[in-house]
């Protein structure tokens, strides 16, 4: 319990400067904040979610999505790799970028990965 706490003081504290921030870079896809409802046309790149409590739909093919923070939806129309840290985030996926079951990393606290 109180590893949880204390992840989710540092990411009210450490995100509390900007509300949202979104990047595209040449190879991945960064968003970070807090409370956010967004839908990303993700276009081949890779993803990084951090910060706490979005709900994020990526659509398209999203080849390696890492998501951090707390209190996370995010809903994956296609990825190959799926990496979940923090606490309390839910991802649910559809498909595959290569038609196998995607490569699943847990090392958070109460997260959930599962297939749509």
């Amino acid at each position: 319990m109180k590893r949880q706490l204390a992840a989710f003081i540092f990411s009210l504290a450490f995100f509390s400067l900007a509300a949202f921030a979104a990047s595209r870079q040449d190879d991945k896809i960064v968003i970070t904040g807090i409370d956010q409802d967004v839908v990303v046309e993700c276009e081949g790149k890779g993803v990084e979610v951090s910060g706490s409590s979005h709900k994020i739909k990526l659509i398209g093919n999203c080849p390696d999505v890492k998501v951090t923070g707390t209190g996370h939806l995010v809903s994956i129309e296609r990825a190959t790799s799926i990496r979940v840290g923090g606490v309390d985030n839910a991802i649910t996926y559809k498909t595959s970028s290569n038609g196998k079951r995607p490569k699943i990393t847990n090392s958070g606290v109460n997260n959930s990965v599962k297939k749509e």
